[in-house]
């Protein structure tokens, strides 16, 4: 935890899906059930695309395909901007692994809906009612995938996990031992 990241190459989601497969493969586990939120959701995704052998169930929350105003609500994509700005602005470097993951936020991911064809696990798409993820773009990211369903909760936010663990656990729970 007090390791200095000395890297400077771009955060991708296809790196974090290919440490994942490394990780995996090393643990020699293949047929896995994934459950990813947020950057984990679009981590998840990119597995799955990338090595659907490797993916039994997917549970994807709050993820998007594309970092447009058609996935994200505009104001969030501002408020990124701002955080960047400032933490660039007032950087000792500590802030340096926090701005390259806030801009592949505003870059990434990159999936066209037709990739998602490639997916092959049974897949739960969450999000909440009231996610920075636009409940349209969740639905189109389930209907792209042929074997998945969506679930919009109510009142709920993209902070399901951290504000309501126990809706978030039993809908993953259900989805995984149904």
């Amino acid at each position: 935890g007090k390791s200095i990241d000395t890297i400077s190459k771009n955060f991708s989601y296809n790196q974090f899906s290919e440490d994942m497969k490394v990780l995996l493969d090393t643990l020699h586990l293949k047929q896995v059930n994934l459950v990813g939120w947020s950057d984990g959701g679009n981590t998840g995704l990119t597995l799955a695309i990338k090595h659907p052998q490797y993916v039994k169930r997917l549970v994807t929350m709050g993820a998007n395909l594309n970092p447009s105003d058609t996935s994200i609500n505009r104001k969030v994509k501002k408020g990124i901007q701002k955080d960047i700005v400032k933490l660039t602005k007032n950087s000792n470097g500590h802030e340096n692994v926090t701005v390259r993951l806030l801009e592949m936020l505003l870059r990434e991911p990159n999936i066209i809906p037709s990739d998602l064809e490639k997916i092959s696990a049974k897949t739960l798409v969450l999000a909440g009612e009231k996610d920075i993820i636009l409940e349209q773009h969740t639905k189109l990211i389930a209907n792209s995938i042929s074997n998945s369903k969506v679930e919009i909760l109510k009142k709920q936010t993209h902070f399901l996990p951290q504000e309501n663990p126990e809706l978030f656990n039993k809908t993953v729970l259900e989805f995984l031992l149904e």
